[in-house]
């Protein structure tokens, strides 16, 4: 199965890779886990800080959410969750801070949810019974790559996923000015929705349904780019946020055509978005951050000094 481009490590001076390494810890709770600016630990903080503390080289810190996730009552009640625990084990058994046997009953756990979630047309839904949404089936599509990994995958989500279903999927919410969405109904293309759908022929579809949906999203893209640099998450937003910006910048490397973006004006974008105490605010300007963005501003610089230096 094809994966999401591989982010390097950050290459921060070591005075910056410290102030977002203890941006991040200052969100971590007795626990293990990570909240967000006003929420209690869950997992879907404590994923996007441990993904960020490993583009940082902080591998040491990663063992420290293992009780967190062991917990008996550890919530995980949607896809978004299931992912999220799924990705967690994943990476910290990667990091051999944990064996794959310590997981066993929370990768049981996310597979069963994940069953509650298939959608009828394939892919899968944000409430059980409901039609299939691109984000939720981008995500639990790297949750079924994860317990496929792990040898734990059966047949009924695989079955929600083959390229027959999924490219219908696609074709139902692209839009005719380019671009796709979520859910059905709306009349433009947005950012994010179109990037999971990149994402999603990625993870799932052949040579012929990649190209295809590939040259359907790149112009979309690219033509989305701001003066400032980033992107909006779609026509309605009033300015350029970090999440587009890193979003469109992943589709973007996926559909290889990155540098067709303007590069040099996407990294000021990001610099701007660098709190002075560590971490990254949603946009350039805000006083605030957390875990999530702080991932999203990592992986986007990751991406960006990737490119640049290749050129």
């Amino acid at each position: 199965m094809p994966l999401l481009p591989r982010l390097a490590y950050c290459r921060f001076p070591d005075a910056a890779r410290e102030r977002h390494r203890d941006f991040i810890i200052s969100f971590r709770e007795p626990g293990g886990g990570f909240c967000g600016r006003a929420s209690v630990g869950d997992l879907y903080y404590t994923r996007f800080a441990l993904r960020a503390l490993e583009l940082l080289a902080e591998a040491k810190e990663l063992a420290v959410s293992r009780d967190f996730l062991l917990a008996e009552n550890l919530p995980c009640a949607n896809v978004i969750d299931a992912f999220c625990l799924l990705d967690c084990c994943s990476l910290l058994i990667e990091k051999n801070a944990c064996a794959l046997e310590d997981f066993s009953e929370k990768i049981s756990l996310a597979k069963q949810v994940l069953l509650k979630y298939v959608a009828a047309s394939g892919g899968f839904a944000a409430s059980p019974g409901g039609e299939a949404s691109i984000y939720q089936t981008f995500l639990g599509a790297l949750a079924v790559g994860i317990l496929t990994d792990f040898q734990n995958c059966n047949e009924s989500l695989t079955q929600a996923l083959t390229p027959e279903k999924i490219a219908e999927l696609l074709r139902e919410r692209s839009c005719p000015g380019g671009g796709f969405v979520d859910h059905a109904g709306f009349p433009e293309g947005q950012t994010n929705p179109t990037a999971a759908a990149v994402a999603l022929a990625n993870l799932v579809g052949d040579e012929t349904m990649r190209n295809r949906f590939f040259r359907e999203t790149e112009d979309f893209l690219l033509s989305g780019q701001e003066k400032s640099g980033g992107w909006k998450s779609g026509s309605g937003a009033t300015e350029a946020d970090l999440l587009s910006t890193f979003a469109a910048l992943t589709a973007l490397a996926i559909c290889l055509r990155v540098s067709r973006a303007r590069l040099a004006d996407a990294a000021r974008f990001v610099r701007g978005c660098v709190l002075a105490g560590g971490g990254f605010a949603a946009a350039p300007g805000e006083p605030a951050g957390d875990a999530e963005y702080a991932y999203y501003g990592l992986a986007a610089a990751a991406l960006l000094a990737n490119e640049i230096h290749r050129r």
